[in-house]
C-alpha cells in the first residue's frame, strides 16, 4: 500500500471534499448538456429509426451518468 506511516508527515494534505464535490457538479452539469446539445443536433439531422436509436443511447447514457454522479464516482 502507498501512503505514508501513522508517524510520519505527508507531503502533501488531501483533497478537500468540497473541491472535489464542486470537480464532479461541474463536470454532471457539462455532461448533462452536451447530451441535451447531441439530442437537439440528433433531431434536426437525422430521421426514422436511427433518430430513435441515438436518443435511446443518450438515454442510457444519461440515465447511467445520473447513478454514476449519485454514487459519488
Amino acid at each position: 500500500m502507498h501512503g505514508c506511516p501513522p508517524s510520519a508527515q505527508c507531503p502533501r494534505p488531501p483533497r478537500s471534499p468540497c473541491q472535489n464535490e464542486l470537480t464532479m457538479t461541474s463536470r454532471f452539469i457539462w455532461a448533462l448538456g452536451v447530451y441535451a446539445v447531441l439530442a437537439l443536433m440528433a433531431a434536426f439531422t437525422l430521421d426514422g429509426n436511427l433518430r430513435t436509436a441515438v436518443w435511446i443511447l443518450l438515454a442510457g447514457l444519461t440515465v447511467k451518468t445520473c447513478i454514476a454522479y449519485k454514487a459519488g464516482w
